[in-house]
């Protein structure tokens, strides 16, 4: 760890201050990117891009979903409900 000790000097009116300023480095830890790291970013991206399929087939559908369970404005949960039991 790095300790950079700066004094001002109280003289110069630009300065003027009771305080020392204390500015302390330390080092970013590196991050491992392992296979598992990836394995969880490929699960994420597989995910989401099932998620948005499934999306499309049901606002698809929702027109004929909406006028069999004569929903009318409540149209909203069955994509929510979906996702929900999905």
């Amino acid at each position: 760890m790095a300790t950079k000790l700066v004094q001002r000097d109280p003289k110069d009116p630009q300065e003027a201050s009771d305080t020392t300023d204390i500015e302390v480095s330390i080092p970013a830890k590196r991050f491992d990117r392992s296979k598992r790291f990836w394995a969880i970013i490929a699960t994420l991206a597989v995910m989401g891009l099932l998620s948005s399929l499934e999306n499309s087939v049901v606002t698809t559908a929702l027109p004929f979903i909406v006028t069999q369970l004569d929903l009318g404005a409540d149209y909203i949960w069955v994509t929510n409900a979906f996702f929900l039991t999905a």
